[in-house]
Formats: structure tokens, sequence, C-alpha cells
């Protein structure tokens, strides 16, 4: 059994990350007793309590975890060093970096980390304040489903990289193997995005073994983060570095004739994915999973919430 780290990346998330810690110990009290498990935070100068509530909390929790790392920064750096401080002081073969506002769903993530594909993408239920929950970005997921594991994937992602984003980060899982000297430089030219230039690294990497999951193992928060809330203050910042991204990986978004293929392409695939006769196994997989996903989440997030009040009880008396 591989032991693995949970690392939060967090700014200002006050609010937001009990939850997330929560999930945390429903993961480790319910699959993974048997694992040494870590947990990092990696908080990027936040001005409100985030890192006081964190340090409470595995306090409290100090018997989930073998290690407790609490980095702290004299100044905001934004979301890409935050991240690669976080990797850089990750020790186990495997880990799982997520923001404090996103929450780890009730199936078992340690499924995901100690397989035999080293990158491992994952499907996302996204929820809104108002308890809507819906698969993000749907038919992409179900288009990269029709691909095989392994080398045939990764040559397509290869190619849609090209043309958009392809991965939703949350759902992503991927081995330290991975991470080397190589992906920091990558990411050295941006601040606020982290993910697309992460993803190309990677799939352009010789020995990534990319795989699929049908099952869905992060909530994901809209209106919060820096790419759903247009209201953030680094928006602006944030758009900057999308520009870049626009530029130096979706490098034939927008180029005739090599975009107006795929998006030719991507039109006809959307057509017949409509019909349930062209679903594969795996498609047909992922939209039972998907779909009992939606039904059992708010139970799921009531459940957390409980547990929340419960430990915020316990810390008044």
């Amino acid at each position: 059994m591989e032991n693995v780290t949970f690392i939060m990346c967090s700014y200002n998330q006050q609010d937001y990350v009990l939850q997330h810690l929560e999930s945390i110990k429903y993961q480790i009290e319910h699959y993974g007793c048997s694992r040494d498990c870590h947990f990092i935070l990696s908080d990027d100068c936040s001005t409100d309590n985030t890192v006081a509530v964190v340090r409470d909390w595995t306090r409290y929790n100090r018997e989930l975890f073998s290690s407790i790392n609490i980095l702290t920064k004299g100044k905001n750096e934004g979301i890409v060093r935050n991240h690669i401080t976080a990797l850089r002081n990750a020790k186990t073969k495997w880990y799982k970096v997520l923001e404090g506002d996103d929450i780890y769903y009730k199936n078992n993530i340690f499924d995901v980390m100690g397989s035999h594909y080293n990158f491992m993408i994952t499907p996302v239920l996204s929820f809104d304040r108002y308890g809507n929950f819906s698969a993000f970005r749907e038919f992409d997921y179900r288009w990269l489903l029709k691909k095989t594991d392994g080398n045939e994937l990764k040559e397509f992602l290869r190619w849609r990289i090209k043309n958009g984003n392809s991965i939703d980060a949350p759902g992503v899982f991927y081995a330290a193997e991975l991470v080397d000297e190589g992906l920091f430089t990558e990411l050295a030219p941006y601040s606020w995005i982290e993910d697309q230039a992460m993803w190309n690294y990677f799939i352009n990497k010789g020995g990534t073994r990319v795989g699929m999951s049908t099952k869905p193992y992060i909530l994901y928060r809209l209106g919060s983060g820096i790419s759903t809330n247009k209201k953030h203050p680094k928006r602006e910042a944030f758009l900057q570095d999308d520009a870049k991204v626009q530029k130096e990986i979706f490098i034939l978004k927008g180029k005739y004739p090599e975009y107006w293929l795929y998006k030719w392409k991507r039109s006809i695939v959307k057509k017949l994915d409509r019909i349930d006769f062209f679903a594969n196994a795996r498609i047909k997989e992922y939209n039972a999973n998907m779909s009992l996903a939606k039904t059992e989440a708010k139970a799921y997030l009531d459940f957390l919430n409980s547990r929340v009040e419960a430990y915020v009880k316990a810390q008044d008396k």
C-alpha cells in the first residue's frame, strides 16, 4: 500500500477549510486506516484566519496523520508558487493537491493513488452555493473516455490541449515521479494558472502513463476560486496568465484550418454523444456513477457539515 500526502493549497478560505479537512478525515477513517497519511498546508499569505483554523483542526485530529507540515509565506506569491512550495515539501510517492475550498467526495481516493497509471484523470462533480450539483464539463469527459487508457489517450490529449483546455484540475491525481525541476521551469512564466502548463508538461513527458476513472472523487466549489469568481481580487492577474496560456499552450486555438477542423470534429462527436447507442461500456459506467453522485452528494455534504458543527462545539467548551 502506498503512503500518501493530502496537500491543501489555500488563500483566504477560512469559511471552507473545515469542510475540506473533514472530508480528508472521512477518507482516512473509511479507507486509509492502514496507511501512513501525511498532511501539508501551503498557504499563500492569507489575511484571514485560514492558517489558524487549519492548525487548530490538525492539532485536534493529530492521530490521523504521520506528519503535519504547515507552510506559510510572508507575502502573497500566487497560486503557482504556492503549488511549487507544496510539491517541494511532499515526500510520499503519491499525493493529491487540492484547493482549500474544494472537498473530497466519499468514493475511495486510495483506489486512484497507487494505480498502474501515474497520471490519473477523474470526473469532477461541481456544486454551487444553492446546493445544485452537476457533472463538470460532462461531454468533454465522455469524449476522453472513448479513448483507451495509455498511449492512445495520451496522444489524444496532446492534440486536445493544443486546441484548448481538456483536463479539469480538481480531478487530476499524479505521482511524485512525474514532478521534477523541468516542471518548475515550465511553470515559471505563470503566477495564477498552474494546471495547463502542468498538463502540457506531463503529457509530453516520457514515462507518463495516463489513465481515467469513471467515478468522481472531488466536489468542486463554483464561484469562490479565481477561475470562476469574476470579482476575485486577483482576477486581472489571472486573465493576464490566461492570455499567456492561450498563446503558448493552446497553440492551435483560433488558427485556420486546424482549429476549424477541431471544432467541426467536436460538434460531430457531441451530436453522436446524445445517442446512447454510441456509448461504450466506460461511458455508460460514468453516466451511472455521476447520476448516483448527484443524488447522494447533498447528503454527504450535510454529513460533513454536521462533523464541522460537532468539532466547533467541542472547541467552544
